[in-house]
């Protein structure tokens, strides 16, 4: 049972998350990091999911909830956060969703993680905002990766070949 909205914290949720689906967690990091990306956005986002799980051998709850893995994640204080959390709560009271990019993020979690959708970001495994990623205060960790693909407001990138 979840308790009310107002007695839940942050960490109370993230903790909760643990406790669903993968196919749900996927879901939730698509919708938060993405939703007004359109289905190929999602997707990009899925496969790099996918690929963490795969190659970190990882379960897609870790690949999406440890720490610093996806930035909706975190516990920062900003309105995606607070939207996420917002929705996070929402599952797991099983109320309903209203939201129309729900269904289509379920969905493309269910397709990538089945493997039935294509790879729009071409083996990448990391990705950040084009306009992070094009200005001054770009991380250090995504300049020793090469772009793989970009795709609506996100620069995919993966390890440079050898």
């Amino acid at each position: 049972m979840v308790p009310e909205r107002e007695a839940l914290t942050w960490r109370d949720l993230r903790l909760a998350a643990w406790t669903l689906p993968a196919r749900t967690v996927v879901a939730l990091t698509l919708w938060a990091e993405a939703r007004g990306q359109g289905v190929t956005g999602l997707a990009a986002v899925a496969w790099v999911i996918k690929r963490r799980v795969e190659r970190r051998r990882l379960n897609y709850q870790h690949a999406c909830l440890d720490p610093w893995q996806f930035s909706c994640w975190n516990a920062t204080e900003d309105a995606n956060t607070r939207a996420l959390g917002r929705m996070t709560h929402a599952v797991l009271a099983a109320q309903p969703i209203d939201d129309p990019s729900w269904p289509t993020c379920l969905r493309i979690a269910d397709g990538v993680i089945a493997g039935v959708l294509p790879d729009p970001v071409h083996g990448a495994d990391h990705y950040l905002t084009t306009a992070l990623f094009q200005s001054g205060k770009c991380p250090g960790w995504a300049r020793d990766l090469t772009v793989a693909s970009v795709v609506g407001a996100h620069t995919f990138l993966k390890e440079r070949a050898t």
